[in-house]
């Protein structure tokens, strides 16, 4: 007999968030860990040239998430449902006016 698989839904309005993580956190690398249960991210800070050596690269792992493989999938299918053409689009007039105002 197959097992049956109950997704929870928790409304985001009943989840709490602490003041350390409505301030988020900042990363501009993720390494990811596939394991056969779980995932692991790594989300990373890196930055350009120390003061004394400007072709170092210095990088911070600012954040870890461990989650089930179950959920890492689910992620992945919200990240590919996403449209990101609009954000695209501001991001490119946004451009265009700094040029201008330049």
């Amino acid at each position: 007999m197959a097992k049956e698989r109950h997704e929870v839904q928790i409304p985001m309005k009943d989840a709490r968030l602490t003041d350390e993580v409505r301030r988020g956190t900042y990363a501009n690398e993720v390494f990811i860990a596939n394991m056969r249960d779980e995932v692991i991210l790594d989300f990373v800070q890196t930055s350009l040239g120390a003061p004394n050596d400007p072709d170092s690269v210095q990088a911070e792992i600012v954040s870890r998430v461990i989650m089930s493989r179950g959920l890492a999938e689910r992620v992945q299918r919200l990240f590919l449902a996403q449209d990101f053409s609009e954000a695209d689009e501001m991001d490119s007039r946004t451009d265009s006016a700094d040029r201008e105002s330049a």
